[in-house]
């Protein structure tokens, strides 16, 4: 699999803006035994149920044209997918990390943040996808930050809860309209270079 067919499949959730389902091999541990047998603690689960899609294996030359217009798009999904991760570990209590709400919650903090908000805004901040990815890439961080913050208050079912339903909603919808953008952007290059010639 290349990478735009792997963006392809990131981006074919994010028009209905909710997670997409699978069936096969990435199905939960839940789903694969009786509650009343598995034995997996339930942050391992959370981190499960929403399993993002792994980059493929790709050529030094495949990998230099992730980078577009300044930001590297397999980067910037793959740092996104791994928040599950580490909000789960703290949520479990086995984070070597100290997060912070408040910073987690600003969206111009990251990368992808940093390149919405600057650059990329700059560049691509009149095509409809890149204001949807704008406006999902910030509740992807505030309902972060929110997790993060029921956390340090005490509230892990709550916690629990946001990470499987709010958080999950939120990060494959930027997952997909970061792989979208990516799409339209090098389709658009690629037209460009094609009327040139």
């Amino acid at each position: 699999m290349g990478i735009i067919d792997w963006m392809k499949k990131l981006a074919s959730p994010a028009s209905a803006g909710e997670p997409a389902t699978r069936s096969g091999p990435a199905r939960t541990r839940r789903e694969n035994t009786s509650p009343t047998t598995s034995t997996s603690p339930p942050e391992e689960n959370l981190v499960n149920a929403a399993e993002s899609e792994a980059p493929p294996d790709l050529s030094a030359e495949e990998l230099q044209s992730a980078e577009v217009g300044g930001l590297n798009f397999m980067d910037a999904i793959t740092a996104h997918q791994k928040w599950k991760t580490r909000l789960a570990n703290y949520l479990a209590g086995t984070s070597t990390e100290k997060l912070d709400y408040r910073q987690i919650c600003r969206d111009n903090q990251c990368v992808l943040g940093k390149w919405i908000n600057g650059p990329g805004g700059d560049v691509y901040g009149h095509m409809p996808v890149f204001s949807q990815l704008k406006m999902s890439h910030g509740q992807f961080h505030l309902a972060a930050g929110s997790i993060v913050q029921l956390v340090d208050e005490g509230h892990i079912e709550d916690a629990r809860a946001a990470l499987r339903q709010d958080y999950s909603k939120h990060s494959v919808k930027v997952q997909g309209l970061i792989s979208t953008l990516y799409i339209e952007v090098t389709e658009a290059k690629a037209g460009a270079t094609s009327k040139e010639s």
